[in-house]
């Protein structure tokens, strides 16, 4: 209740679209274990907000300390869905570094452009 009641303080004060937590970034910030209690939840709800690109907030939106794979605990994710989230963030961060160019990233890549625009679509990567 008090993730959701914070994301909609932040969404409202950051003027951002953000209304819901995915599945998977829901379970990351449940697990953890908040040593700076309500304080550090209430900033990590408010940063996640504004890194959100759309109505909903991922893991790749929160910390890095709530991506951590965790090999010797139970997962959740099949093997597709954590070869996906790898992909997914492989190809956000190449987008990064070649400042939104696609032609350049596919490159970048090893890919041609058609299958860099599938890739995106498939794996719901919003672009500029």
């Amino acid at each position: 209740m008090l993730i959701k009641h914070y994301l909609a303080i932040s969404a409202k004060e950051a003027e951002k679209c953000a209304k819901d937590i995915d599945y998977e970034a829901m379970q990351a910030l449940l697990a953890y274990d908040w040593p700076g209690n309500i304080r550090e939840l209430r900033n990590t709800i408010e940063r996640a907000t504004v890194l959100a690109d759309g109505e909903m907030i991922t893991i790749h939106d929160l910390p890095d300390k709530f991506r951590t794979l965790d090999i010797e605990g139970v997962s959740t994710s099949s093997l597709r869905q954590a070869l996906d989230e790898f992909e997914r963030e492989y190809i956000r961060r190449s987008m990064t570094e070649n400042k939104g160019n696609k032609e350049t990233t596919a490159s970048t890549l090893g890919i041609d452009l058609a299958t860099l625009y599938r890739k995106l679509k498939k794996l719901r990567i919003e672009t500029a």
